[in-house]
């Protein structure tokens, strides 16, 4: 009888063991699973994983009406629910919709490059140097406008010597704000650009303005 009871208190406490082994398996993946929840979680409230840094959304009144990518030599935007892409040839990229009909040509130089219809016709000549851009709409750069770093974190927009509009990096909620008289913008970037300002010019089509910014951040302007 001794024998036996040892024998029942044994299976007694091997299944006390089965019991605490699958409680703790369970409350390992009531973590997981609550942890996965949580992620989801941010994911919802912000919208949208972490913004690629290669991607650049713009905002008017917090909604978004255009964005960019630039992975390297793949340039692509979107704007007015159109999405263009390009295809470099040589010293040429061509953006065309996903219908293939061209857009616009870019021609390269060393320190400029000249946006062009399918044609070949000029149509914005931009300029580059060190703290600013030039663009105007013929050969000679005259009479175009300027977008000029005057800080680290703001940048201005002008013709003839005339201010039409300001790019300024607000460092405590990590957003650029493009702001003119008649318009404004957001940019959920930690650093300006240059290319920010050209949503500023009226006289530019806009999706014109995308190409010639997608090309500036391109070139690290």
């Amino acid at each position: 009888m001794k024998k036996a009871g040892c024998i029942v208190q044994l299976l007694f406490l091997f299944a006390s063991a089965l019991i605490i082994v699958s409680c703790a398996q369970k409350s390992g993946n009531d973590k997981e699973s609550a942890n996965n929840d949580q992620v989801q979680s941010d994911k919802s409230a912000t919208g949208s994983e972490t913004t690629s840094a290669n991607v650049y959304i713009v905002k008017m009144a917090g909604q978004e009406v255009g964005k960019i990518s630039v992975d390297g030599a793949e340039l692509k935007f979107i704007v007015k629910g159109t999405e263009y892409q390009s295809k470099l040839s040589g010293d040429k990229r061509k953006y065309a919709n996903k219908s293939g009909d061209i857009l616009a040509e870019v021609k390269y130089k060393d320190d400029a490059f000249k946006v062009r219809t399918p044609s070949g016709d000029l149509l914005w000549k931009i300029k580059l140097y060190d703290d600013k851009v030039k663009i105007s709409n013929n050969e000679e750069n005259l009479n175009g406008y300027e977008i000029k770093l005057s800080s680290p974190d703001k940048a201005k927009l002008k013709k003839a010597e005339a201010t039409l509009g300001e790019i300024k990096l607000k460092s405590e909620n990590k957003t650029i704000e493009i702001t003119s008289s008649t318009k404004s913008y957001t940019i959920d970037k930690e650093k300006i650009s240059l290319a920010f300002g050209v949503l500023l010019i009226d006289e530019i089509p806009e999706n014109l303005q995308y190409i010639i910014m997608a090309e500036l951040i391109a070139k690290g302007k």
